[in-house]
């Protein structure tokens, strides 16, 4: 897959609170990939820097600020433009975790789920990425912990997957309700290690929107 750069620096972040999630830090200046596909669902944000993305026979651009989707088996290679440097980060999710997000989104065999628009340009989906990707990168003490993470996972995936997935989501009621049983779980047990599950099972809803 890749060409091993002169000017590269690469720095991978497996977290073991998010198994099946990985992120990668990527700095090159070159012609770095063949055309290569991952079994994996990739989400990335381009930091600085330009390109010509090839996805599936197409080439696409990508600048500063866009977020770009890649689903598995595409073909697909991204390099910066001669002359320059890109800079960005991605997730790599393995196929359970979007299955989940899209089962909760969209109901039960709606699958198989796959991202629509491969490059955009979507503050909020971007920030979110972004707040996710800092989140799973640190390691010093008072660093997010595991329920923090796992909810920053499922709210940038479901808001890319609502916004850019192959059909809408249901629409939910008794929202009120479910805020409140999910405040009195917190209340009643603020230090007791819970999880996202434990917040959507109070709910009565899938985790998405749980921390919607």
């Amino acid at each position: 897959m890749a060409r091993n750069p002169t000017h590269s620096h690469v720095v991978f972040r497996r977290d073991p609170d998010l198994p099946g999630f990985e992120v990668r830090y990527s700095r090159y200046g070159g012609y770095a990939f063949r055309k290569h596909t991952h079994a994996a669902y990739c989400v990335g944000v381009v930091e600085s820097g330009e390109s010509d993305f090839y996805l599936d026979g197409k080439i696409l651009r990508t600048r500063p600020g866009d977020v770009v989707c890649i689903n598995p088996g595409q073909v697909h290679a991204c390099n910066p433009d001669p002359g320059s440097a890109m800079i960005y980060r991605m997730c790599y999710l393995s196929p359970p975790w979007v299955d989940r997000v899209g089962e909760e989104l969209f109901g039960s065999g709606a699958g198989p789920h796959r991202f629509t628009c491969p490059v955009f340009r979507d503050a909020d989906i971007a920030g979110a990425f972004e707040a996710l990707f800092a989140a799973a990168s640190r390691d010093e003490p008072g660093a997010a912990d595991a329920l923090e993470k796992e909810s920053l996972v499922v709210s940038a995936l479901g808001m890319l997957m609502s916004r850019f997935a192959d059909t809408a989501p249901a629409g939910i009621s008794g929202g009120s309700q479910a805020a409140y049983a999910v405040r009195a779980l917190l209340d009643a047990d603020p230090a007791g290690g819970l999880c996202l599950d434990d917040l959507a099972r109070a709910a009565g809803r899938g985790r998405f929107h749980t921390l919607r």
